[in-house]
């Protein structure tokens, strides 16, 4: 009888492990704690628009660098899901990049706002450095004189608790091809726009993994319970 409680002891953990909450919402952005003094100007839109920070005069081009982050959901379209440890679309990153002077401009920190309608109704902030990496424009290839937005720091500002777990947004990186391939920078050629998405995952850190030893644990222990009642019924 003790081995089989373990036994159900064990399934019973497998089952609460594998079972994972599923959470949907919407996304919103805002452009906050710019690096730099000057050239550069902000402007935080995206419920119905697009949070942007443009910066530079133009030089070689008609048009100044650009960020740009729309959040899932933020223009009243359809928002996020995602089953908790699973990647989800959280917006789009623009990047306009201009041949550009006159400002001293390397970056900001993305403040995304998580607005969780299901399962619980919670609002939650959480926090992201976002890093312009310049590249000298002496090659005249586009691609190799293009300039990068690099995540400089995934880590969180807030956690929300739900079912007496505490949940955290990781931010996993940038995609070009839907999620399939994650990066934590995206390449702008010059003179040109590019979008990437950028994709995140809910996370509950106190969950225990089910062990990759438990289906032969269980097997072990279906074994010696055959053996017991063999025995007892050549006794």
């Amino acid at each position: 009888m003790k081995h089989h409680l373990i036994a159900a002891a064990i399934l019973g953990l497998s089952a609460g492990a594998a079972h994972a909450v599923t959470f949907s919402g919407t996304a919103q952005g805002s452009w906050v704690d710019p690096i730099g003094s000057f050239g550069f100007t902000i402007a935080n839109n995206d419920a119905g628009g697009t949070a942007d920070v443009d910066w530079g005069t133009p030089a070689t081009t008609n048009f100044n660098n650009l960020w740009s982050f729309d959040g899932v959901g933020s223009d009243g379209g359809p928002g996020w899901t995602a089953e908790a440890g699973n990647l989800f679309k959280v917006g789009d990153f623009t990047y306009r990049n201009g041949s550009v002077t006159g400002h001293d401009f390397d970056g900001a920190s993305l403040a995304v706002t998580l607005f969780i309608i299901n399962p619980l109704n919670v609002t939650e902030s959480f926090s992201f450095a976002f890093d312009v990496i310049n590249t000298p424009n002496n090659t005249g290839d586009p691609v190799l004189d293009g300039d990068i937005a690099s995540i400089a720091n995934t880590s969180t500002s807030a956690t929300f608790m739900y079912g007496g777990l505490d949940y955290t947004l990781e931010l996993l990186g940038f995609s070009q091809d839907g999620g399939a391939t994650l990066t934590t920078g995206f390449n702008s050629p010059e003179g040109s726009t590019s979008v990437a998405a950028l994709y995140g995952r809910i996370v509950e850190p106190n969950v225990v993994p089910v062990p990759a030893s438990l289906p032969l644990l269980l097997a072990a222990l279906g074994g010696l319970g055959l053996v017991r009642r063999a025995r007892r019924r050549a006794a």
